[in-house]
């Protein structure tokens, strides 16, 4: 599981670029909690959200930035759930063929 950690953040920029791609991580995104969701969109810059680092995530929440670290740790674990993963595989693949 923990290379697909990385393939996982990288997978969701490129999906958040296109439109029709960003109705499929909607749907696999339902699956977190609201602090999970501002944590991994924050992470990655995904939804027009501003790239955060943990530190300032971590000062905005009034928590430590390993806190903010195991939040993100765990979001990505729950979006790489066997039944998430190949959802998002399926919208990149989808994207990739339109263009």
């Amino acid at each position: 599981m923990s290379g697909i950690i990385p393939e996982l953040g990288a997978l969701l920029q490129r999906l958040n670029a296109h439109d029709e791609s960003r109705e499929a991580m909607a749907e696999v995104f339902e699956s977190l909690t609201p602090r999970e969701k501002v944590v991994t969109c924050a992470t990655f810059g995904l939804y027009d959200v501003h790239v955060l680092t943990a530190d300032h995530l971590a000062e905005i929440y009034g928590t430590s930035a390993q806190r903010i670290i195991q939040i993100r740790q765990k979001a990505l674990r729950k979006l790489s759930w066997h039944t998430r993963w190949p959802r998002l595989r399926e919208a990149e693949k989808g994207t990739i063929s339109r263009e």
